[in-house]
């Protein structure tokens, strides 16, 4: 898979996070793509079949591919090359990406969070670690971490919620307390550090082609404060058309 490919694959997917890496010079562009590729194929990977062992099998294929530095470099032309370039030299790259690999053994299981901070956990090591490594690849400084993983987690949270109702459907049990009093503290808890994280990342214009993807954080979030009860049926930011407007309102005019 070249990156090129990789891209048309991201358009697709997830137009916005494709949308808002142009931004981004091509050197690093292509490393977002390569990224956001890997990442999307990770997620992919545990739902691949209704069979968990055969989720499980494609996960440890990942993590396999993901041990070492050699065996990326090893694959020229394609995608895990220029994640070669990405984590050469800096194991907590590989670090992360495995991370995220183990998280999602809980897509492939039907048994609910034990607990918040295991949500939060699970929350931060998929989008969290996605997030950091993304602004790492556009340079960003050790002392914004914090930032951007409070950032990606309001981010992974508004996802969460609106996925709820279809993880419902497949068997999953994605929330903790679905009351509408948990659903509000978890969306209010999330929008604080949500809207903490982005004044403080407001100056980094070099890491909008990443941080705008998530400029329909607050909209999702303030929904499910004011309508709780839409998160389980399914009636969550249904106005794609609203929200693409939105997001190009942000990304035109460089609006985090």
């Amino acid at each position: 898979m070249k990156i090129s490919e990789c891209a048309e694959i991201l358009k697709l997917s997830d137009p916005e996070k494709y949308t808002a890496a142009l931004l981004a010079p091509k050197c690093r562009r292509e490393k977002l793509f390569a990224l956001y590729y890997c990442s999307n194929q990770i997620a992919n990977a545990a739902w691949a079949s209704q069979e968990p062992l055969i989720c499980q099998i494609r996960l440890e294929w990942w993590r396999e591919q993901l041990t070492s530095n050699d065996r990326l470099k090893a694959l020229e032309d394609t995608f895990y090359y220029s994640l070669y370039y990405f984590c050469e030299n800096d194991s907590t790259s590989l670090t992360l990406l495995n991370q995220m690999v183990d998280r999602r053994a809980w897509d492939i299981s039907c048994e609910p969070f034990p607990s918040q901070q295991t949500q939060d956990t699970y929350i931060d090591e998929t989008e969290g670690n996605l997030m950091w490594l993304a602004c790492s690849v556009l340079g960003a400084p050790s002392d914004l971490e914090k930032d951007v993983r409070d950032f990606a987690y309001g981010v992974g949270i508004a996802k969460f919620l609106k996925a709820s109702s279809r993880l419902k459907e497949l068997n999953r049990q994605p929330l903790i307390d679905p009351s509408p009093l948990g659903l509000t503290r978890l969306a209010t808890n999330a929008k604080i550090r949500y809207i903490r994280a982005k004044k403080s990342l407001k100056p980094y214009k070099e890491l909008y082609p990443v941080l705008l993807a998530g400029c329909q954080t607050s909209s999702i979030l303030n929904e499910v404060i004011k309508w709780p009860n839409r998160v389980l049926l399914g009636g969550l930011a249904k106005s794609d058309f609203k929200a693409r407007l939105n997001f190009l309102f942000h990304y035109s005019f460089r609006i985090l």
